[in-house]
């Protein structure tokens, strides 16, 4: 997606997962990590009808670059629980970077989940329409911070 704004603009809502619930319903609650300040404790929830669908994870910021010029920035979240089981990966990649010709921001998002709860059916559509809605709502939040 292109939001009509400088990338410094857009990076603040991308940045921290505590900014994610402005605008990706999907993302119900985030909080930053008491013990850990690089890591949230994050529920994701998802709604079928009546039924709703939640999970916790525990993420950890393992990438943060931005360009010096502002131009270009990438941010990765990776699943990070302590309690020293296996849990299924889920990476989260952000990727910002300046039009050329207009001076907007192009915001690449790519989730990577590698367990079986989100996937196949019913519940995939209901990710892809949170992700879908989330694009234009995170269009709304920065551009009403410009």
């Amino acid at each position: 997606m292109v939001i009509d704004a400088p990338l410094l603009s857009v990076l603040p809502f991308v940045n921290v997962l505590d900014a994610y619930p402005s605008w990706m319903t999907l993302v119900h609650r985030a909080t930053t990590s008491k013990e850990y300040p690089d890591q949230w404790d994050v529920e994701l929830r998802a709604k079928v009808g009546p039924l709703a669908r939640s999970k916790r994870l525990l993420m950890k910021k393992t990438a943060s670059e931005v360009a010096a010029d502002g131009e270009l920035a990438t941010i990765v979240f990776e699943r990070r629980e302590i309690d020293g089981k296996q849990h299924a990966p889920w990476i989260l990649t952000i990727n910002l970077s300046t039009t050329e010709l207009s001076g907007s921001t192009r915001v690449a998002v790519e989730l990577f989940y590698g367990g079986a709860l989100w996937t196949g059916g019913i519940l995939e559509r209901v990710l892809a329409d949170n992700i879908s809605s989330g694009h234009d709502r995170l269009r709304q939040v920065v551009l009403a911070k410009n």
